[in-house]
This record gives C-alpha cells, structure tokens and sequence, in this order.
C-alpha cells in the first residue's frame, strides 16, 4: 500500500510523506522506531494520536526547557543518498544528539530536585534508527526525508524505560537503596500543545532565568535576591543568581510559587542555571552512574562500514555533559540493589 496514504511511524514522523503528496492519510502502523508497547506509545503520544486517562493531562507540577540552536550540517548533506554515504552523515548526527542529551541531563536533575513532571525537549535528529543498515541515514532506499527531523522518543532515549519513568536511587558504595527513590515523570514533546491539556495550565508559567552581566559582581557571600517579574497575561519571569545548586531550586522557588501558583516551571537555560549540580558529591555521582542508562544506543551501521572500520553495527549515545565524564571503573561496574536483609 502507498506510504502516502497507510504510513508507518518512520514515513509519518521522519519522511512527513503524506504532506509532500498532499494525500489523505488514512491510516499509521506504529512501526520502524523503535519495537518496544512504549515506543509506539510514544510515536502516539507525540502525534498527538493516543488518549491517556484524564489525570495524564493534569499533573501538579510540570517542567519545560530550552535547548540551544544546532550547528548547520555539512554542505551538500541531504544531497547524499548512497548505502555508503551513512557514515559521512554519522559523525554530525551523533555529535548533535549527544549535544541535546547533554543538555537533558540538567532537565532531569532539575526534575529529580523537584520531584516532577518533566516534559522532553523537541529533539532533532540528522539520521534514522532502525534495526538493519541504513542508506544515507534513512531507511531503505527513502527519496522523502531531509535533515533535521523531530527525533522519536526511541531515537535518542530507552523509550521502554522512560515512559515508565526514570528511576534514579541513592547510593552508598556500590549499595542502591531502593527506600529513597525518586521518580521523573515525563511527557512528551508536543504536550503542551495538546486540547486535552486545560488551558489554565498552559496559561500558568514560570520561567526561571540567570541574572545579566549586570550582576556580575555578585557572590555566594552576597547572593543576589530573586526577582520576580510578571506579565500581562499572568506568565512570569523569576531572574535569579547563577549557577545555583539543585538542591536549592524548591527553595529559591517557593516564594513565586506561593504568589502564583504556577504549573509550569520553564527553564530558559538549564545548562547554566544548574551548573553547580548536586551539593553531595557522592550523590551526584551516583546520579551519574543511573541517569547515562537512559540514553538509547544508535543502529545500525552497513555490514560492509563495519568490516572496513572495525566499527561495530551501534553507537551508544552519551547523556553526561563533558564537565561529568564518567570513570573508566564505574563505566562496566555492577549495581546492586539494597533490599530488606541485607
């Protein structure tokens, strides 16, 4: 059946094939990202096609964040169509994911501070995923697709464990304590965007933003106070000292939060906001070690690329900012989980 009018998942998100037809599309196999319920999901979920229960759309709390522009691809990208051109194009896929992965993390433990819903940022992808070669980075001998395109969930995040939540425990040693954990929520992209959430919730936001060069002067001896600054149309801006510490969000939140209340927290630069991290370093790390699992491994490489480059079929992209590589003993380390008895 033409992809045009029954599409699957990869032809309706990546190739958008029906629009390029100008055709009815009447149907969409939730296939060809990802194999996973929670893939499919997902794909749903971001094309705004599946229905949760009504308290999926109502969440106390929710967190939304920036990302920084992406660097142009090389000239003549999307002008590469051959088996052999994949590779070529890898190298600025794998560098722009990463680079929005990295960017996540802050999201992430800015959620895990505050204990809530996290709406993923819109990434944008220079290259499919699939479970066999790709051909110029897209799947089969695809003539639709040009670069960038709106990731799946499954592009760049284990999909079947994030929809599920992302778990993050505290640790002491090697010891996980499966007492004191935490779980981040998310929503999908386009959340925001859907009639089933209210409108007094998408109306409710806060942004949270670092103070100029104008505060430069200011010190941890003598913080700079918050500032609040409202809108018209009951949006508001709360301009604070940077870089602050996670921990430290609920606090420096608090006061807005009582004058509003708001229910999205928008942070307009996560990167630079939570610099500081986590004041416990052994936390920290630990958060580390759990949060790096949740990032998907790209596939697959041509047969023919890996025999020729020693490379084998995946990638494992990298959640971990530059500024936390993670040491080469906790990279193959065993986690333990602490149960009841020992």
């Amino acid at each position: 059946m033409p992809v045009h009018m029954f599409g699957n998942s990869y032809t309706y998100r990546a190739g958008r094939v029906h629009e390029q037809y100008n055709s009815t599309l009447y149907a969409v196999h939730w296939v060809f990202t990802g194999g996973s319920a929670e893939c499919k999901i997902a794909n749903a979920r971001d094309a705004l096609l599946y229905v949760d229960p009504a308290p999926y759309y109502s969440p106390p709390l929710l967190l939304t964040m920036d990302l920084d522009p992406l660097p142009e691809p090389p000239a003549g990208f999307n002008d590469r169509h051959e088996l052999g051109d994949t590779e070529w194009m890898l190298g600025h896929h794998v560098r722009a994911a990463n680079a929005q992965l990295q960017q996540l993390y802050w999201g992430i433990m800015a959620a895990a501070a505050l204990n809530t819903t996290l709406v993923l940022p819109r990434f944008q992808c220079f290259c499919a995923r699939h479970w066999y070669q790709l051909h110029a980075c897209r799947v089969g001998n695809d003539p639709h697709t040009t670069f960038p395109v709106t990731c799946a969930m499954s592009d760049m995040l284990r999909a079947r464990k994030v929809v599920r939540g992302i778990r993050l425990l505290r640790s002491a040693g090697d010891i996980w304590d499966m007492r004191d954990a935490r779980v981040v929520r998310v929503r999908e992209w386009s959340f925001l965007s859907n009639p089933r959430v209210p409108d007094d919730i998408k109306r409710s936001r806060l942004t949270l933003a670092c103070s100029g060069p104008a505060h430069a002067h200011v010190s941890d001896d003598h913080p700079l106070a918050p500032a609040l600054h409202k809108a018209a149309d009951g949006s508001a801006t709360l301009v604070v000292q940077c870089p602050m510490y996670a921990d430290d969000l609920e606090k420096v939140l608090a006061p807005a939060m009582a004058a509003g209340p708001y229910r999205v927290v928008h942070l307009g630069n996560a990167t630079q906001l939570l610099a500081s991290g986590f004041r416990d370093p052994a936390y920290w790390f630990s958060f580390d070690q759990q949060v790096r699992m949740y990032a998907a491994p790209w596939c697959c490489r041509a047969p023919e690329d890996q025999k020729r480059l020693g490379l084998p079929d995946t990638i494992q992209l990298n959640l971990l900012p530059p500024s936390r590589p993670l040491p080469a003993s906790a990279s193959s380390s065993t986690i333990r989980l602490w149960k009841p008895g020992g």
